[in-house]
């Protein structure tokens, strides 16, 4: 049941079945927009969070395909090369613009996103590695490789490690 408090808020009012005890619990509206709020405030950290990576994502493909095509790198080198300025692309994203975390000790956060883009290169590495030589082209392997490593390895680490709050 939906009512109003004095400052003219909205309530919900929650009470147990008929022929029950009557419990009355309100919850004012302020309470519920606050988890809406951190919910939505999520939801546009994580559209944030891939909006960077598309775009450190397409300074990494650059780089890797240049590297093959101009300067014949083999794919697992243009990987490394690529990943690399992909890394710093998406670090300067995320300590400014995606988890807002200028105000932590850039060192420290550094030397997390350093470990983190360290295991995220070898997975990478690993993962072109492996698709290639099951037959996939170079650039095909890459697209499944970087989806699965951002969603399942980078996003969640980025988030409650390297940008982590106080």
């Amino acid at each position: 049941m939906r009512g109003y408090d004095s400052r003219g808020r909205a309530q919900m009012r929650v009470t147990s079945a008929p022929g029950a005890h009557r419990q009355d619990t309100r919850v004012n509206s302020h309470a519920m927009d606050n988890g809406r709020s951190s919910r939505l405030a999520l939801v546009f950290e994580w559209i944030r969070h891939h909006t960077g990576s598309m775009m450190a994502t397409a300074v990494d493909f650059v780089i890797m395909i240049g590297c093959v095509e101009l300067f014949h790198f083999s794919p697992v080198e243009a990987t490394t090369v690529g990943a690399l300025c992909g890394a710093f692309t998406s670090f300067s994203l995320g300590r400014h613009w995606v988890f807002h975390r200028a105000d932590g000790k850039a060192a420290g956060q550094l030397f997390r996103y350093a470990m983190v883009a360290g295991a995220s290169l070898g997975l990478n590495d690993l993962g072109e590695f492996l698709l290639v030589r099951a037959g996939l082209g170079y650039v095909v392997a890459r697209v499944i490789v970087a989806v699965a490593v951002s969603n399942l390895w980078n996003y969640p680490l980025h988030k409650f490690f390297v940008f982590r709050g106080r």
